[in-house]
């Protein structure tokens, strides 16, 4: 699933109070589309910003918005993009390419630009003229750590000639993704060779809690030793017992790393189990154990939007534009069981499933109490391009950036689907998405959800 909060035309402008503003300008030639995405990670819980951004007539755009601390950012244009470039409140930077030679035509300029010109001289050092993985795997321990080793010292050497040009914070946050992004490449190692990932030679203590926490790469080392220490512990047949568990992990990876996981475990338990007294319970316990309050304002609004969305509760009802422009309400299709279905022409995922939903969609052909509709929360254009497409099937509206979705359906993970009865009623409010198995499962919800209850 693709995670998405809203979209943007062009410009966002806002000021908060205590936060700079961040700024990304840029010109593209010989463009082959009118737009781009911007896309940008203020931590690893909270739902990413994604901005649209379209070209005008010189080619140009222009993004800017409050930020309160560095977070991360990718950049997307076609085929083309970068990704995990660190940016700080007061940057301003502004951005040149030609699309049909981005990588040796990538200019960057402005406050700021400095660290995105270090980012992009690793990338194409480390990843682009160098396959780091695929180097690696012609070796075997011990020449296998030797190698990592070396890299992480040359990479500490070109952060210290960086130190004197970017703040302290960018520098803490590099040298934590840097070693972070080793270890990574040593665990799959270890795990490869089924080895102990005790093995791994990492001080956690050696960055601050907010650094290993914000930081990328210490997040998915945090992350892939959950998954080895969970396959050790029988706790499979219990949410709570698995989360008292990965408490435990606070006197190994540190304060921060623990809220991180514990807080992205529990957004996946609302996931899959819905709004189940147990998940009730462990949300609380995180509002008393944890102390970052972004990521208790994170689950505190996913959690109210899963009551929301609680079976047997009225959907909410919204108002979408057709392909015509006319305003359709959600209530208009009272009287019709429905299949609701949100989704992005941007999120692969979503056009894969769109084709398995072409068995579904036939299995029940004869059934005329049953509709299918998609929302599509692209922009109008790309959803007027995407609904030309003729093997499409049901009805398909339009919310490119509909607030009142945003805040009231579970659009931030997509594809997602509902079942609702005639009445506007929620029957399901987790089913499997039909790529999984070619609408079988979504087929079963159906039948014993509506006509064999």
């Amino acid at each position: 699933m693709r995670l998405i909060f809203l979209t943007l035309s062009l410009l966002l402008h806002s000021v908060a109070q205590g936060q700079d503003l961040f700024r990304l300008t840029g010109k593209i030639l010989n463009p082959q589309q009118d737009y781009l995405t911007f896309t940008y990670y203020a931590d690893w819980v909270s739902e990413p910003r994604e901005y649209t951004l379209t070209l005008n007539k010189d080619q140009e755009f222009l993004v800017e918005f409050p930020l309160k601390e560095m977070a991360y950012c990718d950049i997307s244009f076609g085929e083309h993009g970068v990704h995990l470039l660190k940016i700080e409140p007061g940057d301003s930077i502004h951005l040149m390419f030609d699309q049909d030679d981005f990588n040796n035509t990538l200019r960057v300029e402005g406050p700021g630009s400095h660290k995105w010109a270090y980012q992009l001289m690793l990338r194409q050092r480390f990843e682009v003229d160098e396959d780091g993985d695929r180097e690696l795997s012609q070796f075997n321990s011990p020449r296998y750590f030797e190698i990592t080793q070396k890299w992480l010292s040359l990479q500490n050497q070109l952060l210290d000639q960086q130190t004197s040009m970017v703040s302290p914070e960018f520098a803490a946050l590099q040298k934590a993704d840097i070693l972070g992004k080793v270890k990574l490449f040593e665990l799959g190692y270890l795990n490869n060779k089924n080895s102990s990932d005790s093995l791994l030679q990492l001080d956690w203590n050696q960055f601050p809690e907010h650094i290993k926490a914000k930081s990328i790469y210490m997040g998915q080392v945090a992350d892939a030793l959950v998954d080895n220490y969970l396959k050790n512990k029988r706790t499979s047949a219990s949410r709570t017992l698995e989360y008292e568990y990965l408490k435990l992990l606070k006197d190994r990876i540190g304060t921060g790393l623990t809220e991180k996981v514990l807080a992205t475990k529990l957004l996946q338990y609302l996931d899959t189990d819905g709004m189940s007294e147990e998940i009730k319970l462990l949300g609380e316990d995180f509002m008393y154990f944890a102390q970052n309050d972004e990521y208790k304002k994170v689950l505190a609004t996913q959690f109210r939007r899963k009551e929301a969305l609680a079976v047997g509760k009225a959907a909410p009802n919204f108002i979408v534009q057709n392909k015509k422009g006319k305003l359709v309400e959600l209530k208009d299709f009272k009287g019709k069981n429905l299949v609701l279905g949100f989704y992005d022409d941007e999120c692969y995922l979503c056009h894969e499933d769109m084709r398995a939903m072409e068995f579904v969609q036939g299995f029940f052909r004869k059934k005329k109490d049953l509709l299918f509709v998609f929302i599509n929360l692209s922009p109008r254009e790309l959803y007027l391009q995407f609904i030309k497409n003729p093997s499409l099937l049901g009805t398909h509206l339009n919310a490119p950036d509909n607030s009142f979705i945003r805040k009231n359906y579970n659009t931030q993970l997509l594809p997602n689907y509902l079942i609702i009865d005639k009445t506007g009623k929620i029957l399901a409010n987790a089913v499997d998405e039909p790529r999984l198995d070619d609408g079988r499962s979504m087929i079963q919800d159906i039948e014993k959800l509506i006509y064999k209850p």
